[in-house]
């Protein structure tokens, strides 16, 4: 979803990349709708078999993070984190979840 009203919805799109194509939808609408995402990270698990909450034990222990973040598996390793905790998601962002 793109704030360009002109957005190219034909354009060269990664097939292994899900879009979302919202016609007649105001600003205001695409805020309200991306703002319950707006502290969220897609996240890569390399490691395999993990259940989910030893998982979230795991990454809370491991980044030290502070407030409480929701996971969503979406498939194929990855998961959607949700931060209840500014500070916790831009550390994760910018620290690199990596180690």
């Amino acid at each position: 979803m793109s704030d360009d009203d002109d957005h190219d919805v034909n354009g060269d799109e990664d097939p292994r990349c899900p879009t979302i194509h919202v016609s007649d939808v105001t600003k205001e609408q695409k805020q309200r709708f991306r703002k319950p995402w707006k502290d969220a990270l897609i996240i890569e698990m390399f490691e395999k078999g993990v259940g989910y909450l030893r998982l979230q034990c795991s990454l809370k222990s491991k980044w030290k993070l502070r407030g409480d973040f929701s996971l969503i598996d979406i498939g194929c390793n990855y998961y959607i984190m949700r931060f209840t905790n500014k500070e916790d998601y831009t550390y994760v962002l910018t620290q690199g979840p990596c180690s």
